[in-house]
């Protein structure tokens, strides 16, 4: 028996994979349509975020500094790096 709009909906039983948990929230894919949230094909990987990351940029427009905030940013560091 189909949906009252139209086919049943797929449904997946998703469950996590402990080989992969070290990727959650870091693994980008590039997804190929924008019409669904699902996909019928393999994606192709975008991007691995580094562990240490731990937010996304958020955007230009979410940015607020002043000067000297980002002057200190952008400038290299103080003293240099010591070797071990």
């Amino acid at each position: 028996m189909g949906h009252r709009d139209g086919p049943a909906p797929i449904v997946h039983e998703l469950r996590e994979l402990k080989a992969f948990r070290s990727y959650r929230n870091r693994l980008i894919v590039q997804w190929k349509s924008t019409r669904g949230w699902h996909q019928k094909k393999d994606l192709d990987i975008y991007e691995i975020l580094p562990a240490t990351v731990g937010t996304l940029f958020p955007g230009y427009e979410e940015v607020l500094l002043s000067f000297d905030e980002l002057k200190r940013k952008t400038q290299p560091p103080t003293r240099p790096f010591q070797s071990i």
